[in-house]
This record gives C-alpha cells, sequence and structure tokens, in this order.
C-alpha cells in the first residue's frame, strides 16, 4: 500500500514534459518562389507580346489511332496556347500587374519550323513590341489502345491514352533584332482507364478517356506552363514539417497553422523557445525557423535552426537546414531578375 502510494506521489511530482509522447511531425503544404532556368533579362516596363503561329498540325497517320478530323480547329489550339502562356505569366509576381497582348500569326510559308528574323521584325513593328515570345505548335496527336489480361482467370481489359506533343518557343528581341531563345518542348501526356470486364464492351472502356478535344488542350496548357516557368520565377508547392510534442501549447499552435495563422503560432513557440526542457525549447525553435521560411526570412530561419542544433543536438536539421539555403540562393537569383 505504501509502496503504490509513493509511486502515485513520485507520478505527480514527475515534469510534465516527461509525461508527454514522442515528438510528432506534423506535415503541411507550403508555396514557395521558384527562380527561373533562364536568366533572358524578360523586364515588366517593356512591351512583350506573344504570337502564335497557325500553320497546320501535323496529323497522325497510325491505324490504331482515332481519325485526325476529330481534332480541335488550328485557331482553337492556337488561341488556348496563347491564353494559358498568358495566364501562366501573369501568375508569376514578376508580371502581377501586367496584360499580355495575344496575337494569331497565319504563315504563308511552311519550311521552316519558327519565324525567321524578318518576320520577327516586321510583326514587332505591327504591333509595337520591344519583346516577341513565340509559340509554334510542331506536332500534338492523340493515339489509344485497348489491352487485355487475365487476373483470378477472368478477362479484364483496359484502355490507355497517349497525346505526344511537341511545341517549339522562342523569344525574341526587337531592339536587338535578335532571337534570343529557342525552346523544344517534347512530351507525352499519358491517360489511363480502370479495368472492365471485356464483355463490357469497347466503347463502354473507352468511355473512361478524356474527349480528343480535352486531351490536345491540356496538352498544350502543359506545354506552355513549361516554357514560362523556365522564363520567369513561378510558384511551387513543397511539404514541410514541424513538429508537436503533445503539449497543450504545442496542440494550440497546430491549430492555429491548420488554420494559417502562422503568426498566432509563433507568439506560442517563441514562449516555449526560453523553456528549461531544452529538447521541448529545441522543437520549438525548429518550429520557429519554419515560420520564418514562411515569412521569406531565410537568414531568421536558418539562426533559429542553429538554435535548434544547440539546444539539442541530436534534432536533425541538416535536410531542412540545406532546403533554407536552396532557399536563400534563390531568393538571391529572383532579386537579381526582378530588377
Amino acid at each position: 500500500m505504501i509502496y503504490r502510494f509513493v509511486c502515485i506521489l513520485l507520478f505527480m511530482l514527475m515534469p510534465s514534459t516527461l509525461l508527454l509522447a514522442k515528438p510528432k511531425q506534423v506535415f503541411t503544404q507550403i508555396q514557395a518562389l521558384t527562380p527561373p532556368k533562364k536568366l533572358l533579362g524578360v523586364s515588366d516596363t517593356l512591351n512583350i507580346a506573344i504570337i502564335v503561329n497557325i500553320y497546320g498540325i501535323y496529323g497522325d497517320t497510325r491505324v490504331d489511332s482515332i481519325n485526325e478530323q476529330s481534332f480541335p480547329p488550328d485557331s482553337l489550339l492556337a488561341v488556348n496556347a496563347g491564353l494559358s502562356l498568358k495566364n501562366r505569366l501573369e501568375d508569376s509576381p514578376f508580371f502581377i500587374d501586367y496584360d499580355f497582348p495575344v496575337y494569331k500569326y497565319k504563315r504563308d510559308r511552311t519550311d521552316s519550323v519558327m519565324l525567321e528574323v524578318d518576320e520577327l521584325r516586321q510583326l514587332a513593328e505591327g504591333i509595337q513590341a520591344d519583346y516577341i515570345i513565340t509559340v509554334d505548335i510542331i506536332g500534338i496527336n492523340f493515339l489509344y489502345e485497348v489491352n487485355n489480361i487475365e487476373y483470378r482467370g477472368e478477362k479484364l481489359t483496359y484502355t490507355s491514352a497517349k497525346v505526344p506533343y511537341r511545341f517549339l518557343f522562342g523569344y525574341y528581341d526587337t531592339r536587338l533584332n535578335k532571337i534570343k531563345d529557342i525552346q523544344l518542348v517534347n512530351d507525352t501526356l499519358i491517360f489511363d482507364t480502370g479495368l472492365y470486364r471485356v464483355d463490357a464492351g469497347t466503347m463502354y472502356v473507352l468511355d473512361g478517356l478524356p474527349s480528343i478535344d480535352e486531351a490536345t488542350l491540356k496538352a498544350t496548357e502543359l506545354s506552355v506552363q513549361t516554357y514560362a516557368d523556365m522564363i520567369v520565377p513561378h510558384w511551387v508547392e513543397e511539404e514541410r514539417y514541424f513538429y508537436n510534442d503533445g503539449s497543450r501549447d504545442m496542440k494550440k499552435a497546430v491549430k492555429h497553422v491548420e488554420n494559417q495563422e502562422w503568426y498566432e503560432a509563433m507568439e506560442i513557440w517563441m514562449e516555449i523557445t526560453s523553456y528549461a526542457d531544452l529538447k521541448q525549447a529545441a522543437l520549438a525553435c525548429f518550429n520557429m525557423a519554419l515560420a520564418c521560411e514562411m515569412m521569406d526570412d531565410f537568414n531568421l530561419a536558418i539562426e533559429w535552426l542553429n538554435l535548434a542544433r544547440k539546444k539539442d543536438p541530436k534534432l536533425s536539421v541538416n535536410e531542412y537546414e540545406q532546403v533554407l539555403y536552396r532557399r536563400l540562393n534563390d531568393k538571391t537569383v529572383i532579386d537579381r531578375v526582378l530588377k
């Protein structure tokens, strides 16, 4: 009886931090600004126009492909390509208040893939553009196939569709009368249906595929998005984690993060960073580093991470430290581009 009483008394006197469960990593998604791969000197202070060339799409001749006549008209693909490129560029913080004009250009000659310098110069004079971004739809097809498999004695079928596409992009400086960039975007968009019983019928299986219009327009959007992200800073979604040690205050901070209330979460973590329990304080320091990253203060985030390392050398911080240095380097490049 006395032994049980002593155990209960020791349990009551035990520091609250020792009663906490093992810290858990809580994952969250953040938006990170990524620099362009090509530093072309694009400026929102200049007149930049988008021109989409429409001189015909090379059709597919495979016997197992859907008939080419079901493709959207060239003009529809051209309009979609131009508007998709415009929208993607204007999503960049570099062009918040910029309105890209979009033009179609019907080419008379098809012996060369891209517009020649003399053609670009004439176009620039007509639309008074300092820069021209050209889009050439070289090829876009829709191919599908039906496959049969046997699973547990039952014959099943599935359908897959491939949309190979090739787009050529150019960046022309009218002041220098020079094509400064040429980029081929060549990829394949793939769609798969689920499994069906063979006796369900081929047309029923094909219902699981997008229409040709939907598939080709989606491929167009992906192509122009690829090039836009090469030449201007753009947002990407990345995963991060922070710690919850199970305490009441840490749980409250998690709720604030879920509601995107980062300042409220920071107030809680800031107080915990001064706790006598160094392991718990280190977790809060790590969390403060993430909060500083959310505020785009990467240097301060690194300082908080170093403090977390000092308080608890066993806490894993190296991987996140590399992420922060990468973000810091990206910011240097972006700041140079945005000047």
